[in-house]
């Protein structure tokens, strides 16, 4: 994708419960004239709200919302797709002299929108193949001399030991016949550009900013956020869509539906479902900081140092040097 020079104000960006979505709106509505483009990758399922903690109607009635109920359970999405409707956005953002915040806690999507990345495909036959190939005695050294006559460049970015990545750039050659190192270096890149690192923001100069917490703060809010949702109905969402959504679509890889499925089948009691989303969503969120962290050019905010959402909207407004600090009413 390569990246259109549309309004996009600032990127929010962050593990999951930090209250992305929240900032996104307050900065919204402190910019006016904006839309919130959504970056992850399981909002745009319809029908699936609660679990995946869709901003609500009202919300997006406030703010226009892209990325959000684009397909349905049953379908697939990529990440191309993403960049797709991140062009008819920032189209129609340019056209109505709106600004654009990107919000998401999805990395790779999120760095496909705001920093242009050329995704390659997923190439899915051709992994096959090569991890095949690479399961055989010597198999793997084997595939990784292959690359480094191949794709140099790429090979030596890439660990000896390390097939998943092996195996993936290999793929993607064969698949495309390009060199997969030409599809973009990634965020380790932008380490290079200390300027750019210090003053966090895109390759377009585009202002980003985190959200972060202690792990103290993530495990509670995270908490927090699944009883509200089995509160809402998450139940009742997930009962809606065991008839028309197959057993291996896509969707059912959003965290804590395969449990309120198996719930809904008397497979396993709510407090253990509980339990099981708890876990795997603090994992999720440790591997999306994992993520995030490895980008310098990311300005983080802690959420623990803020005591307002009006104190925490200042400093964002200040740092991406739009108007500094507003003079709202406190949220």
């Amino acid at each position: 994708m390569t990246q259109p020079q549309f309004p996009i104000a600032a990127g929010i960006i962050g593990p999951t419960a930090l209250g992305k979505s929240r900032l996104a709106m307050d900065l919204a509505g402190a910019l006016g004239d904006t839309v919130i483009l959504s970056t992850d990758s399981m909002q745009v399922y319809r029908r699936m709200d609660i679990g995946t903690a869709k901003p609500t109607a009202e919300e997006r009635v406030r703010v226009p919302h892209w990325g959000i109920d684009e397909v349905e359970p049953s379908e697939s999405w990529t990440v191309t797709r993403t960049q797709g409707v991140a062009r008819s956005c920032l189209e129609a953002a340019a056209g109505a002299s709106h600004r654009c915040l990107v919000v998401g806690g999805t990395g790779l999507y999120f760095h496909a929108v705001v920093d242009g990345f050329d995704v390659p495909p997923s190439a899915a036959a051709e992994r096959q193949h090569f991890t095949r190939l690479a399961s055989q005695p010597g198999g793997l050294a084997e595939l990784y001399r292959r690359l480094a006559d191949l794709d140099p460049v790429a090979a030596s970015r890439i660990e000896p030991n390390n097939e998943r990545r092996i195996v993936r750039a290999l793929a993607v050659q064969q698949a495309t016949g390009r060199p997969f190192s030409t599809f973009g270096p990634g965020v380790a890149h932008f380490a290079a550009d200390p300027e750019q690192s210090s003053r966090g923001g895109s390759a377009d100069g585009i202002p980003v900013v985190g959200l972060t917490a202690s792990t103290e703060t993530r495990a509670r809010l995270i908490a927090q956020r699944i009883d509200e949702m089995i509160e809402r109905g998450w139940l009742a969402e997930v009962e809606g869509l065991l008839s028309g959504t197959p057993p291996s679509a896509t969707a059912w890889q959003a965290i804590g539906y395969r449990e309120m499925a198996a719930v809904i089948g008397h497979e396993m009691s709510l407090d253990d479902a509980v339990v099981s989303i708890n876990t795997k969503t603090r994992r999720f969120a440790r591997r999306q900081i994992a993520w995030f962290r490895r980008d310098p050019r990311i300005r983080w905010f802690d959420i623990d140092d803020y005591t307002t959402s009006k104190s925490l909207l200042d400093a964002v407004m200040a740092h991406i040097d739009i108007g500094g600090a507003i003079a709202s009413e406190d949220h």
